[in-house]
């Protein structure tokens, strides 16, 4: 695992496609945005199935970004 540290505003870049930002950083909680293709599927770990195939959930994207609120422990 890479373990990397950012600004609010500063960006990691996965590959052609994937753009990580940290839109916010507030105590112990991070606001990240993902941008990526539309046929990329996103997905929170808390709603993997462990137990057997990945449950996949696709946000719909119209400018394919999305935002997710990670508990920094």
């Amino acid at each position: 695992m890479l373990v990397l540290s950012r600004y609010e505003g500063q960006t990691i870049q996965i590959g052609d496609h994937i753009t990580i930002t940290v839109v916010r950083v507030n105590g112990s909680k991070v606001r990240i945005g993902i941008e990526t293709t539309d046929k990329l599927p996103i997905l929170r770990g808390e709603l993997l199935n462990h137990d057997s195939t990945a449950t996949v959930v696709e946000f719909p994207t119209s400018q394919a970004l999305q935002t997710a609120q990670l508990q920094v422990g």
